[in-house]
């Protein structure tokens, strides 16, 4: 493990942390560091060493999520009622859930509706849509 990865290893898992906004800065920090060593390349700011105090807003750090622009053909399965690994609406139509195993064995995508509503907001099951 590098030099740099150590340091910040040890300032977001070893420093004392007090605060909520503090806390979930240090959380964010390491969230992108755990995604990045997972994706086996380190870039900025883990590819040098941390800085001594504060650590700067994740917003001015990391880069914003791009958005999905396209729905994934197992999605667009699963509401046709098929490619789910599980498919279940509760008796009185309240609850819906479909969920599908991901590649690999990489885990679950798991979808669950559930209606609080006194009238019939109740969920169709694909078979009846």
């Amino acid at each position: 493990m590098n030099v740099s990865l150590q340091k910040w290893l040890g300032k977001l898992c070893a420093e004392p942390v007090t605060g909520q906004a503090a806390k979930e800065v240090r959380n964010l920090y390491m969230s992108n560091l755990v995604l990045q060593m997972q994706e086996g390349y380190i870039k900025s700011p883990f590819n040098s060493p941390p800085p001594v105090g504060k650590l700067k807003s994740p917003g001015d750090v990391f880069p914003p999520e791009k958005p999905i622009t396209k729905e994934p053909a197992w999605l667009k399965a699963i509401l046709r009622g098929t490619g789910a690994d599980l498919l279940n609406t509760s008796k009185d139509g309240r609850v819906y859930m479909a969920s599908r195993y991901l590649e690999n064995g990489r885990g679950a995508m798991t979808y669950l509706a559930i209606s609080t509503a006194d009238e019939q907001p109740l969920f169709l099951t694909p078979s009846k849509m």
